[in-house]
């Protein structure tokens, strides 16, 4: 029962919960006042996140702090002493004191898809370029994150007469793990998603019906001097694809530091919006649930935030 409980809320939610507790335990036994931690008095809850706050560079280190608290409670079936006003105060201070503006990077945009192919695309594209272009192509077509890019298995990959399916086996909105299922069109172009990962399957040598995942780490042969991907199934780290992604955009003379791995998620979201693809189909493309979330990543461009003012009826 007890693995039960703790299963309740995903697993890395119960990692940080777990970790920032620790923390509040640590810090109150430098104090022979304070007899016990679970339950714990809302004075020194409160002492305690006062704390953080003369530390702290962001309130979320202060809101990570309740919730633990909140969350060990809970599943000791104690009172929460972060349910007090005087704890809730100190809060919502820590929030208009260390509160900063959130600096989003650049969404991506088709022209610079277009020079990302122009550049390292072509009929004898390296496996490296390939690999490139199928992360950058699926990640802007698709609007992927970079933990459903990187989990993709080739048998995750169907590939129909006018498009692939992809199956997302979890995601950061998923939290039931039901699996999402994304479509990308074909296209009559040389730069076409799905004929960019299909080269790139070739290419790599990948089973298309194999539990590999398809964007791994390459080696370099000396004897063939190609890169070829290494037979450990482990996929591509987060900081080697940012590493990847930033360094091509830095040869394409762009400021590589404006620009993460979300760009192109939010790039490919906003110009469908701009494109007039509705909010509904938006959704359910990128796995959002609520507009809020969808609304976050959308970049409206010149026309349609004028179209505003022109619509006033003046």
């Amino acid at each position: 029962m007890k693995n039960s409980v703790i299963d309740s809320k995903a697993r890395n939610t119960t990692v940080k919960y777990a970790y920032s507790f620790k923390r509040f335990v640590v810090w109150s036994e430098k104090y022979t006042e304070i007899k016990s931690v679970l339950p714990a008095d809302e004075i020194y809850v409160s002492l305690y996140l006062q704390y953080l706050m003369q530390s702290a560079k962001h309130y979320s280190t202060i809101e990570a702090a309740c919730y633990a608290i909140k969350w060990a409670h809970s599943l000791a079936g104690f009172e929460d002493p972060c349910a007090s006003d005087i704890v809730k105060c100190i809060v919502e201070a820590s929030k208009r004191k260390l509160n900063r503006p959130i600096q989003k990077k650049e969404p991506m945009n088709a022209n610079i898809m277009l020079s990302l192919f122009k550049k390292f695309g072509g009929a004898n594209s390296s496996l490296k370029n390939l690999r490139l272009l199928a992360m950058c192509f699926l990640a802007y077509s698709g609007f992927l994150r970079y933990s459903e890019l990187c989990q993709i298995r080739a048998k995750n990959i169907t590939f129909g007469n006018d498009h692939i399916d992809i199956y997302i086996e979890s995601s950061k909105t998923d939290c039931y793990r039901k699996g999402k299922n994304v479509l990308i069109a074909k296209l009559d172009q040389a730069h076409c998603p799905v004929k960019i990962l299909s080269d790139y399957l070739d290419k790599a040598k990948i089973d298309r019906s194999s539990d590999d995942f398809v964007f791994r780490a390459l080696s370099y042969c000396k004897s063939t001097n190609n890169c070829k991907l290494r037979k450990k199934n482990i996929q591509l780290s987060y900081t080697r694809t940012r590493e990847i992604l930033k360094g091509a955009l830095s040869d394409l003379g762009l400021n590589a530091r404006i620009f993460g791995t979300h760009s192109f998620r939010a790039g490919g979201c906003s110009a469908a919006s701009n494109s007039g693809v509705s909010d509904r189909l938006l959704k359910i493309h990128g796995r959002w649930k609520s507009d809020i979330a969808k609304d976050s990543y959308i970049s409206d461009n010149l026309k349609k935030r004028l179209l505003v003012s022109k619509s006033l009826g003046l």
